[in-house]
């Protein structure tokens, strides 16, 4: 069929599509704004589900760990100290009983020659002693010590002390002597204590008392 003028007549115009595929603009707003929507509600629910039983426990276990204080080691004492061994907790020494005697030999001599001034002494069993130190008081000003036997036997002139450290055994007997001489006649008094080479401890008496030994004796001097 042709139109006026024998041309025939124009197709009607097709529709161009719709830009942007997506529908209207207020639908997609509606689709984003959902979508929003349901992320928050999933974060939501992840954070309020109960964590697994075995995750609880391990947490737990690992909190209580932290809290609870190292056990003490094997054998420690109060304060995580350990005790102190047979050796710490032995007694202190003990003071050695002796029997000491004093004498001088010869009783009197003339003026410049010597004379010895024996001290023996005997433990009573126990332990054995360490060693003798035997302060000397005397009148140092009149008589001089010439020698101190036997010869392992130390003599301090300045502090008029014989020391001798060779064991002595419990029981045992041991002798000092002291050669000395004055220089103008008259009778001279000395007297002897004894103590223990290390301990410090000194020789007591024998018996209950226990008191610390001291023997006197005389030298008599002629003109």
């Amino acid at each position: 069929m042709t139109g006026q003028g024998g041309a025939p007549p124009s197709a009607p115009a097709s529709r161009s599509p719709r830009r942007g595929g997506g529908g209207p603009p207020w639908i997609v707003l509606l689709s984003g704004v959902a979508f929003l929507y349901v992320a928050i509600a999933a974060g939501a629910a992840a954070r309020s589900r109960p964590a697994p039983a075995g995750a609880t426990a391990t947490a737990e276990g690992a909190r209580a760990g932290a809290a609870q204080p190292a056990p003490a080691s094997a054998g420690a004492g109060p304060g995580g100290a350990a005790p102190a061994g047979p050796a710490a907790q032995a007694t202190a020494p003990r003071p050695i009983p002796a029997g000491v005697t004093l004498r001088a030999d010869p009783g009197v001599v003339p003026v410049g020659r010597q004379s010895r001034l024996i001290l023996t002494i005997t433990t009573r069993g126990g332990r054995p002693l360490q060693g003798a130190r035997i302060p000397v008081d005397g009148p140092w000003e009149a008589v001089v010590v010439r020698s101190a036997w036997p010869p392992t036997t130390r003599w301090d002139a300045a502090t008029h002390t014989a020391t001798r450290e060779a064991l002595l055994p419990g029981g045992g007997r041991a002798t000092f002597a002291l050669a000395l001489s004055a220089a103008a006649p008259g009778q001279y008094a000395f007297r002897f204590r004894v103590a223990e080479v290390g301990t410090g401890l000194p020789v007591v008496t024998v018996g209950g008392t226990e008191a610390p030994v001291e023997v006197t004796g005389t030298l008599t001097v002629a003109p």
